[in-house]
């Protein structure tokens, strides 16, 4: 992505801030975050406090509902303001965690360094998402896990499959709730269409990746209620919308 791209996702992301927040304090408060609680926690131990890395940190969902069971939770974003929002948020739940600015394509952490690396809405939005899962592996600790949650969200450009969710009906369906947002998540799409994730039928390029780069215990969950329906030779298809990618590095 150039420099200009880089620029104008920072100042969307900025301008977007707190409505964004405002979606997730209301999935924290609602109950709908168990479904992404349950998958990052699978399979992990249930009786000890892990040393969480949320990349892409947003407003905090994953710093808030990990924090407050007692992990041990860094957060990292690129855009200062989701940072300053996620301290925020987390001092308004009691959660103590770590908030810093910083690159996902280059982690400033030691290798091994984390139990767990989650990331919620983030890969589709970046330069070389196969470089940050070579990062996220990297500070895994052997027999740490990895989980990621994204979407097809700007397949459509590029997939014939995926056109009935075009922009206007993902802000229909996903953002009805962030007043004031739609010329921004136009501007966004405008800039995603363009960009590697939206050229991929995922999960699947996810889970080749990351196999292609050594991990282990490679899983992915597509959810039922965010489906796409396609008719293919007289059949209807259901292709992944949005999902879940989980891997654990090798002992």
């Amino acid at each position: 992505m150039s420099d200009t791209y880089i620029e104008e996702f920072h100042e969307l992301w900025t301008g977007r801030a707190q409505s964004y927040s405002g979606t997730v304090l209301s999935q924290i408060e609602n109950g709908t975050y168990v479904r992404w609680l349950e998958e990052a926690l699978r399979d992990l131990p249930k009786d000890r406090r892990l040393k969480v890395l949320d990349v892409g940190c947003g407003p905090g969902f994953f710093s808030v509902i990990l924090g407050r069971l007692g992990h041990d939770v860094t957060g990292i974003d690129y855009n200062e303001e989701m940072c300053k929002i996620a301290t925020d948020n987390c001092d308004s739940y009691g959660v103590p965690a770590t908030f810093l600015t910083m690159d996902a394509h280059n982690l400033k952490f030691e290798d091994g360094s984390f139990d767990l690396v989650v990331s919620r809405d983030v890969l589709w939005n970046l330069d070389d998402p196969g470089r940050v899962y070579e990062e996220m592996l990297r500070v895994l600790r052997p027999g740490g896990k990895l989980t990621v949650f994204d979407g097809n969200y700007y397949l459509y450009a590029h997939d014939r499959a995926y056109e009935s969710m075009n922009v206007e009906r993902h802000i229909e369906i996903y953002h009805k709730d962030e007043p004031g947002c739609r010329e921004r998540l136009l501007r966004v799409a405008d800039m995603a269409t363009r960009l590697p994730a939206a050229k991929e039928r995922r999960p699947q390029w996810d889970a080749a990746h990351l196999i292609g780069l050594g991990a282990s215990r490679v899983s992915t969950v597509s959810y039922p209620d965010n489906m796409i329906q396609f008719c293919e030779n007289g059949r209807t298809v259901h292709l992944p919308f949005i999902f879940a990618v989980s891997a654990f590095k090798k002992e």
